[in-house]
C-alpha cells in the first residue's frame, strides 16, 4: 500500500462527512430520539440552575468546564480509535455526542462538587456517582441507541469518571489557592 498524500486523507475525510451529513439528515434529525437529545441538552441545565449554589458558582463552574474539557478530548480520542461510535448525534459535523459530554456528566459531577466538600465524602460520592454513570447511563444510551462501543468496556469509564473527577476537583482547588495566593494583601 502507498503512503497516502495529506491531500488524500482529506479527501477521503470529505466522502466520509458527506456521508454521515446525508445519514443525519435522512434519518436522524428531527426523530423522537433526536429531540430526546435537544431536551436532554437543556432541561438539566435550567434544574441545575434552581440548586446552584451561587456564592460559590465560579469554582463550581470551573469544575464543570474542565469535566467537560475531559470529555472533549476523551470522546474525540475514542471515536477516532473506534473505541466508540455515535450512529445517533445532536450534530453531524460534531464527533462527541454533546449531551452526556456537556450536560449530563457534567451537571451530575458539579452536583457532587457542590455537595460534598470533604475529600472524603467527595471520594465516596464521586466514586458512586462513576458507577451510576458507566453502569447505568452509558448502557441506557446504548439501548436508546446514542452509543455503541466498540473495543471500549465500561468498567474503562468508571476508571475514567472517578480520575478525572478527582482530578478536576484537585486543579480546581489549585487554582482556587493559587488566586487567593496572588490577592492576598502585602504585609
Amino acid at each position: 500500500m502507498q503512503v497516502p498524500s495529506f491531500n488524500d486523507i482529506q479527501q477521503e475525510r470529505l466522502k466520509l462527512f458527506e456521508m454521515i451529513e446525508v445519514r443525519w439528515e435522512s434519518n436522524i434529525v428531527f426523530s423522537w430520539e433526536w429531540w430526546l437529545l435537544i431536551i436532554l441538552c437543556f432541561l438539566p441545565w435550567f434544574a441545575w440552575w434552581k440548586v446552584l449554589n451561587r456564592n460559590n458558582a465560579l469554582p463550581i463552574l470551573f469544575y464543570g468546564l474542565i469535566i467537560m474539557l475531559g470529555n472533549l478530548i476523551l470522546d474525540n480520542i475514542g471515536t477516532d480509535l473506534l473505541w466508540w461510535g455515535y450512529p445517533i448525534k445532536l450534530f453531524p459535523f460534531f464527533p462527541p455526542l454533546f449531551t452526556p459530554d456537556f450536560t449530563i456528566v457534567p451537571i451530575l459531577m458539579m452536583l457532587i462538587y457542590q455537595r460534598y466538600q470533604s475529600f472524603k465524602s467527595f471520594l465516596i460520592a464521586n466514586f458512586i456517582l462513576s458507577l451510576i454513570i458507566a453502569l447505568i447511563g452509558e448502557p441506557l444510551f446504548i439501548w436508546l441507541g446514542y452509543y455503541e462501543l466498540g473495543s471500549w468496556k465500561l468498567i474503562y469509564s468508571i476508571i475514567y469518571y472517578n480520575l478525572f473527577g478527582l482530578f478536576a476537583k484537585w486543579f480546581t482547588q489549585y487554582m482556587a489557592n493559587l488566586y487567593e495566593n496572588q490577592n492576598k494583601p502585602s504585609p
